[in-house]
């Protein structure tokens, strides 16, 4: 299972903790680990979520998506089924905008 990381500093790091062992967190804060460790890393902390693969996972809506890829907010555009021709030819900070405008949970 996927899980994300709220604190920016550990993107792109491999931190040890406690009994779950080490979590490697890619460039964007997203570190995949067995369905146990995830458990265990829930109930030791508070700044490890569950990823879903949208904004919702950290809260932080613009601040999460805005370290995302292009092809990423792409592709949670494509995910919502919003319109193409709104979206396609945005640039990256006004494609987070958009997303965080016409997404709602």
């Amino acid at each position: 299972m996927k899980v994300v990381t709220t604190l920016s500093h550990r993107f792109g790091q491999t931190i040890n903790v406690g009994e779950s062992g080490e979590v490697s967190f890619d460039e964007n804060g997203i570190a995949e680990v067995s369905e146990e460790q995830a458990a265990s890393l829930f109930s030791e902390t508070d700044t490890i979520l569950p990823y879903e693969g949208t904004e919702e996972a950290t809260g932080s809506e613009e601040g999460h998506l805005g370290k995302m890829t292009v092809k990423e907010l792409k592709q949670i555009a494509v995910d919502a089924e919003l319109p193409e021709a709104e979206w396609n030819s945005l640039k990256k900070d006004d494609l987070v905008q958009y997303l965080v405008d016409n997404i709602k949970e």
